[in-house]
């Protein structure tokens, strides 16, 4: 027993000589805490000034109004952006976090505080409980995905093409691991893997074609479906 454990913090300690810290960081909440921010801000500003979007037009009186308890009410948004786009945002919140040291736990309490501060200080709407519940597990769930997955993609030791497209596969795939990369040089950059990086082989799947439904016994429609 205590020879296993000597052999692995030797070797933990000569990949952090060598400078491989892929995955081995420490915590930076100062980093987090701008990602978790540049998160908050960036569809903000984006429905603010691009989409201009009746919702984003908030000011202090929809922001002291959304402060009161009383005011959360359940909301009707769609499926997509309820089951797709609510995780998805939380799953910048929690990578926030995750990329820079923390672990899955501390980074699952980001993902909640993020969606509290966009419920409330993002959107003129009164804040809604199902928002806020997709938004924190539906993050969380989709962040740890999207933190091994983009892990997964790159390897430090290709070069050329190959390597820059799955930087940038894995930049889509995690937008806050992508930023981190290139804030840490470490881009494109040949070095040797981290021991904590994932190496087990991933089975992908993917389907697209066009399926006909019926809605509330109507007529059939034809609609495109997706899934991987």
């Amino acid at each position: 027993m205590h020879h296993t454990r000597w052999k692995a913090f030797s070797k933990m300690e000569l990949l952090q000589n060598a400078g491989v810290t892929d995955t081995l960081v420490k915590k930076r909440f100062g980093r987090s805490a701008g990602g978790l921010m540049l998160g908050e801000m960036t569809p903000l500003l984006v429905d603010r000034y691009i989409r201009n979007m009746d919702y984003a037009r908030i000011s202090f009186r929809t922001v002291g109004n959304n402060l009161s308890p009383g005011s959360w009410s359940w909301d009707g948004d769609g499926f997509t952006t309820n089951q797709f786009g609510h995780p998805y945002h939380g799953s910048l919140f929690f990578n926030a976090f995750r990329v820079n040291g923390y672990s899955f736990w501390q980074s699952s309490y980001a993902v909640f505080a993020g969606s509290y501060l966009w419920e409330t200080f993002a959107e003129n709407q009164s804040p809604a409980p199902n928002d806020f519940i997709n938004t924190g597990f539906g993050g969380i769930i989709m962040g740890e995905m999207t933190y091994r997955l983009s892990n997964m993609i790159v390897n430090n030791r290709r070069r050329g093409f190959r390597r820059q497209a799955s930087e940038v596969f894995a930049f889509i795939i995690n937008p806050m691991n992508g930023l981190n990369r290139i804030a840490d040089g470490k881009w494109g950059k040949i070095t040797a893997n981290s021991i904590q990086r994932d190496s087990s082989d991933m089975y992908t799947e993917f389907d697209i074609g066009l399926r006909k439904y019926r809605f509330n016994n109507g007529n059939g429609n034809f609609g495109l479906y997706a899934h991987l």
